[in-house]
């Protein structure tokens, strides 16, 4: 069972339309809630998509120091 999400934004550039993406790992094992903590949390103008891509095992997120709920830009 994983202890949390590795969660993608990507979005479009407003500088030049590029797609842009940052990938956030997510003290979150529910893909859905890990998404919404993002959503809530990440600071972008326009958003495009936000998904939730893959398992984090409690190693991962105790070297990374995060607690439940808590998120960190990869």
């Amino acid at each position: 069972m994983s202890a949390g999400q590795i969660v993608i934004v990507a979005w479009e550039s407003q500088e030049d339309g590029s797609l842009q993406r940052t990938a956030y790992f997510v003290a979150e094992p529910d893909p859905r809630k890990a998404v919404e903590i993002v959503r809530h949390n990440a600071a972008f103008d326009a958003v495009d998509e936000v998904e939730a891509v893959g398992p984090l095992t409690r190693k991962t997120l105790e070297m990374l120091k995060l607690q439940p709920g808590q998120i960190f830009s990869a």
